[in-house]
C-alpha cells in the first residue's frame, strides 16, 4: 500500500469494478513492494484481514521472496529503512507463485477493501495474471476515497494522518498486517461517519456518484486518484490544493483532475478555506453568461479581499505550472 495514489503503468485486464459498498463481509488487504512501478517492483509482503460483520475472522500474513536486484539483493535499503523487511528475512520466504495461489484461495470473491488500494489491486492483478493465468476480479473500495470525501478540512489523508486523526494506534506503519489493521479501523470509523451523514448505504452510494449539476461529464475531484512515481515535489502545484473554474481549451476536467493529482496536488471541488490556487478556464455558457463570473471565481475573489492568498491563474499560466515553467 502507498498512502498517496496508485501506480498505472501498463495496463492489465482488471474484471473487477471501484465501488462504494458496505457488505457484511469483506476483506482488507495491503501489500509491501521493493518499488513503486509494478513493471519493475515486486510483491515482498501481503496481509489481509476477512472481517464479518465488522469483526476479524480470518487473518493472512506472508513476505515473498522477490528476484535477487542488481545488487545481488531481495531489497534495497531505502525498502528496508521503510517497511522493517530486510534481505535476511526474505531469505527463508515462501516463492510468489506459492504466496499468491494461497492468497486467491483465502480471498476467495470477497470485496477488497484497502488504503489507496488501487496500488495494491493493480500489483495483485498482475500477479494472478502472471502465475494463476487469469486477472484479478474482486470488486475493491478505497478507504482514502471515503476520507478524502467525509473530511475535505484535513490537509492530507494518507492512513497516518487518517490513524492519528482516530486516534487508532499505528506501531508498525508499511508493515502489510499492521496497516491492514489500521485501514480497518479507519474504515470502520468512515462508514459509521459516512451512515450518520448521509442516513443510509443506498443514499451513501448515491452520493458517491456524479450528480447535482446535470452534466455528464462530472466527476468529482476527491475520486481521482494520482500515480505515485509521476509526484514531482519540485512541481509549482505539488501539494497545493486547487480549484478549477469553467473550461479548458486543451483538457477535459477529467484530465485536468488526473494531471493535478498524479503531479501532487490536492484537488478540490469548491473554494474554500485550505484552496490556494483557482484555475480560471473558459465560463460555462450554460452556467454563466458571457463575460460573466463563475461562483468559485467570486468566491475565491470575496476571500481574497479578506486576506486569503489564493493564486488565480488563467489557462495558459496554468499549462505553464503543469509543466514545470513556473515558480512556486
Amino acid at each position: 500500500m502507498r498512502d498517496e495514489d496508485p501506480t498505472i503503468n501498463t495496463p492489465l485486464p482488471l474484471k473487477g469494478s471501484s465501488v462504494i459498498r458496505f457488505p457484511r463481509r469483506y476483506t482488507v488487504v495491503d501489500i509491501e513492494t521493493t518499488g513503486l512501478n509494478r513493471e519493475e517492483a515486486e510483491i515482498i509482503e501481503i496481509g489481509a484481514v476477512r472481517y464479518e460483520d465488522e469483526q476479524p475472522a480470518a487473518t493472512f500474513s506472508s513476505l515473498i521472496q522477490p528476484p535477487l536486484n542488481a545488487r545481488n539483493q531481495y531489497v534495497d535499503p531505502f525498502i528496508t529503512q521503510l517497511t522493517g523487511i530486510s534481505n535476511s528475512m526474505l531469505e527463508t520466504a515462501p516463492q510468489t507463485a506459492a504466496v499468491i495461489r494461497d492468497f486467491s484461495f483465502f480471498l476467495e470473491d470477497d470485496l477488497i477493501v484497502g488504503y489507496n488500494v488501487g496500488f495494491d489491486v493493480g500489483f495483485l492483478n498482475q500477479n494472478f495474471i502472471r502465475y494463476l493465468a487469469m486477472p484479478l476480479d474482486n470488486d475493491y473500495m478505497d478507504v482514502l476515497r471515503l476520507a478524502r470525501r467525509l473530511h475535505p478540512e484535513l490537509a492530507h489523508h494518507r492512513l497516518v494522518d487518517m490513524a492519528a486523526y482516530y486516534q487508532i494506534a499505528d506501531d508498525q506503519a508499511h508493515r502489510a498486517l499492521n496497516d491492514v489493521l489500521v485501514t480497518g479501523a479507519c474504515y470502520q470509523k468512515l462508514k459509521q461517519e459516512a451512515l450518520a451523514k448521509y442516513g443510509s448505504e443506498e443514499k451513501t452510494i448515491r452520493a458517491f456518484r456524479p450528480h447535482g449539476t446535470g452534466r455528464a461529464d462530472w466527476i468529482h475531484a476527491a475520486d481521482i486518484q494520482g500515480t505515485p512515481e509521476k509526484q514531482d515535489p519540485d512541481s509549482p502545484l505539488y501539494e497545493k490544493h486547487v480549484v478549477v473554474t469553467g473550461r479548458l481549451s486543451r483538457l477535459s476536467r477529467r484530465q485536468v483532475l488526473q494531471k493535478l493529482a498524479d503531479l501532487g496536488a490536492v484537488n478540490e471541488d469548491r473554494v474554500g478555506d485550505e484552496t490556494e490556487i483557482l484555475v480560471l478556464g473558459r465560463p460555462d455558457g450554460r452556467f454563466v453568461k458571457p463575460g460573466g463570473k463563475s461562483t468559485k471565481q467570486k468566491e475565491a475573489e470575496a476571500r481574497i479581499g479578506q486576506g486569503q492568498e489564493i493564486q488565480v491563474v488563467s489557462e495558459e499560466q496554468f499549462y505553464a505550472m503543469l509543466e514545470g515553467k513556473e515558480n512556486r
